[in-house]
């Protein structure tokens, strides 16, 4: 099963990534354009096994893999998992019955917490630190994950952070969806992806209720700015729905 991964940075994805691929025969690359996974003629799938995926697929990061060695082990491994990072899912994505189709989802004060920390210690602008257009952006993108997560009928498998870390049968039952083995185990393992947690680098994880309380480790303005996130009206309105999705399914 090949599989489209899309997340938000700071969600957890890394170390479900690492959960998902783990003893598995897949070509893996964590931070892939989006735009190679829909246009016609040059998504993965059209391509299958005969021709070479774009040399630009990737950034050039060893961090997240080399991209002529993601394009080298897809040539010749049977199924491949693409990451997507930051980015809106095109309708047409959602719509396509040729790979399975994954949101994974975080609380959003703890994703948005880990985000403004990682912005504190490496300005980047994938990091904003303020209510900028690019926050804006990265919020309405969350809310769309959350839409589609939620949506049964969407077709995507949608993984709430939160809730697979703390809770085993949901794990199993996530698993069971993408052909995770049942003895494959994880939460407590830090993923090496990102750089490790904002907070705690590489440390450990002791404690996975630890994950959950992130927000409590802002500073003021840091707090502040996450408030002003957090209340945006269609923003808290996801929020809510989140919630309520996640009270009420048993997957």
């Amino acid at each position: 099963m090949n599989l489209h991964v899309y997340a938000l940075k700071r969600s957890g994805n890394n170390v479900i990534r690492k959960w998902i691929t783990r003893g598995r025969l897949m070509a893996v690359c964590g931070n892939v354009r989006p735009e190679y996974l829909v246009e016609e003629g040059i998504s993965f799938d059209a391509m299958g096994v005969k021709t070479p995926l774009p040399k630009d697929i990737t950034r050039q990061s060893l961090r997240y893999g080399s991209p002529r060695a993601f394009r080298m082990s897809s040539y010749f491994l049977p199924t491949y998992y693409a990451g997507v990072e930051d980015r809106f899912i095109p309708e047409h994505a959602v719509l396509t019955q040729d790979v399975q189709h994954v949101i994974i989802v975080r609380n959003l004060k703890n994703c948005l917490a880990s985000r403004l920390q990682r912005g504190k210690i490496a300005s980047r602008m994938s990091y904003p630190t303020t209510l900028n257009q690019e926050m804006e952006r990265i919020l309405d993108v969350w809310v769309q994950h959350v839409n589609l997560s939620t949506n049964p009928h969407s077709g995507v498998v949608g993984i709430y952070y939160d809730r697979w870390l703390q809770d085993e049968s949901y794990r199993l039952a996530i698993g069971n969806q993408l052909g995770v083995h049942r003895a494959v185990e994880i939460p407590g393992a830090r993923a090496s992806g990102g750089g490790g947690s904002s907070f705690d680098g590489m440390a450990k994880v002791r404690d996975v209720n630890n994950l959950m309380n992130r927000f409590s480790r802002l500073d003021e303005k840091q707090a502040l700015i996450l408030k002003r996130c957090i209340e945006i009206p269609h923003v808290a309105a996801a929020i809510s729905k989140l919630e309520s999705y996640h009270k009420l399914t048993s997957v």
